[in-house]
C-alpha cells in the first residue's frame, strides 16, 4: 500500500465512524467510495497509472505542506540595485553584503 491507498483508507475510516455517531448517509457514501476505490487501487495491474497516482498526491500534500509552514529566511531587496537576498530569520540586526553590486546594508532579520 502506498501513500495514497492509506490516506484512502483512513478517510475511509473516519467517516464510517461518523457516520456511526451522525447517521449521514453522506458520510456513508464517501467512506465506501473511498474503500472501494482503495481496494481497486490494491488489486490494480496497472501499476504504472498507479504509481503515477501516488506520485501525484505526493506532490499535492508536498505543496500544502511547503505553503502552510512558516519560512526561517527573510527575503530583502537590496536598495541599489534591487537584488533579492535570503537572511536566516531571527539573527537580530546583521550587516548584509549584496552579491550583485556589492552594496553593503543593514537590516533586522
Amino acid at each position: 500500500m502506498d501513500q495514497l491507498n492509506h490516506f484512502l483508507l483512513g478517510t475511509a475510516v473516519v467517516c464510517v465512524v461518523l457516520n456511526w455517531i451522525l447517521h449521514s448517509r453522506v458520510c456513508y457514501v464517501v467512506g465506501m467510495a473511498a474503500l472501494i476505490l482503495c481496494y481497486f487501487r490494491m488489486f490494480s495491474k496497472n501499476l504504472g497509472k498507479r504509481m503515477r497516482e501516488n506520485e501525484a498526491f505526493r506532490n499535492g500534500i508536498y505543496f500544502i505542506r511547503q505553503k502552510l509552514t512558516p519560512s526561517d529566511y527573510r527575503i530583502y531587496r537590496c536598495p541599489n540595485c534591487g537584488q533579492k537576498i535570503r537572511i536566516p530569520k531571527g539573527k537580530g540586526r546583521v550587516s548584509i553584503h549584496c552579491p550583485k553590486c556589492g552594496n553593503d546594508f543593514i537590516r533586522k532579520s
